[in-house]
């Protein structure tokens, strides 16, 4: 989590710390955000379970179908490993999890799932990496 201000995004350390004036050099904090969040411009979607394996059914062959022609070896390591993934993490904790998209919010590009555990605030992300497209800066 970070706050944005009219100023940007606090990130640093405490500015009170660093100031010889201390709080009333402290911007109004306008929010608090998720910078994974905020930064990718992910937009929150919602699923119920009969909706959500249904999606996963067809991204998975999307996924696939990309892996064989890409890297064939990889594709059935994908495709037993997101099974398992489905089955042992994402099905269990259904409830308890956040689902985000893009922000185009296209139905056949994959999620982000996140959730928080129970002695955090801040939410850890599942990214599914064959999923991604990598783009080098």
């Amino acid at each position: 989590m970070v706050t944005v201000d009219a100023g940007g995004y606090e990130i640093g350390p405490n500015p009170s710390e660093d100031t010889e004036t201390g709080a009333d050099d402290q911007p109004d904090i306008v929010k608090r955000v998720i910078n994974i969040v905020e930064i990718h411009q992910l937009q929150e979607v919602f699923f119920d379970k009969v909706t959500f394996i249904s999606w996963l059914r067809k991204y998975i062959k999307r996924v696939v179908g990309y892996l064989e022609k890409k890297d064939p070896e990889r594709a059935s390591v994908f495709e037993s490993a997101i099974q398992e993934f489905a089955r042992v993490r994402i099905l269990p904790n259904f409830d308890e999890l956040s689902f985000w998209s893009g922000a185009s919010m296209d139905p056949n590009a994959g999620v982000v799932f996140s959730f928080c555990a129970e002695d955090s605030l801040d939410p850890t992300f599942w990214f599914l990496k064959d999923g991604l497209n990598v783009e080098t800066i």
